[in-house]
């Protein structure tokens, strides 16, 4: 009588756990399914540069935010300074209103008259570009050159006497002066730096 009874229970406790793990496997793809459902709708997308959000259903969806658009995202203007020096004539800034000994008639590749002392000394002058610089090369001297006694003939034709460059608005001559067999000389260095050195301003 005792083993009947004890069998009864046994077969009553497998059936109970057997009913119990088929239940929780046919829950258990749902719940998956639902919670993966879930994720999905909670997750943030990023895409093509920009956050999306999507909210669950019955909330409203959040603005888009874009990566790309920072304030202030504008070109800065950048004013760029002209360094070109073409031909034309160009005036000393502190030299007065006339041509008087203070102008440079520039033509590129060309030769010009320029004075060094007025009333006495004038050479002609070659001008050369060089990247944003013009060189200037001595020539020969003028006709109207009064100041004979200058070895003319014994300056160098190939080493400049004069650099200018440009500042933007005004360019500077630095004068180099005369030089004789490649060396600068020394005793003729000084001849026209006082009339020509300094800013410039194209007429």
């Amino acid at each position: 009588m005792k083993k009947l009874v004890l069998l009864i229970f046994i077969s009553a406790l497998l059936f109970s756990c057997k009913n119990n793990s088929e239940k929780n496997e046919d829950k258990s793809p749902e719940t998956e399914i639902l919670s993966e459902g879930n994720d999905l709708r909670n997750t943030d997308q990023i895409e093509n540069g920009n956050i999306n959000t999507t909210s669950t259903p019955g909330r409203t969806k959040k603005d888009t935010i874009s990566l790309d658009s920072t304030p202030n995202n504008r070109p800065t203007d950048n004013p760029t300074i002209n360094t070109t020096i073409a031909s034309g004539t160009y005036i000393r800034t502190n030299g007065g209103s006339t041509c008087n000994c203070n102008c440079l008639d520039i033509a590129l590749n060309n030769t010009s008259e320029l004075c060094l002392v007025p009333n006495e000394i004038y050479i002609n002058a070659r001008y050369e570009k060089v990247g944003n610089n013009i060189e200037v090369y001595y020539s020969g001297n003028s006709a109207k050159t009064t100041k004979k006694d200058l070895p003319w003939n014994k300056f160098d034709k190939t080493v400049p006497i004069a650099i200018l460059t440009s500042n933007g608005n005004t360019s500077e001559l630095d004068w180099k002066g005369f030089s004789m067999n490649g060396e600068v000389a020394v005793d003729y260095a000084l001849l026209g730096k006082k009339n020509l050195e300094g800013s410039y301003k194209k007429q």
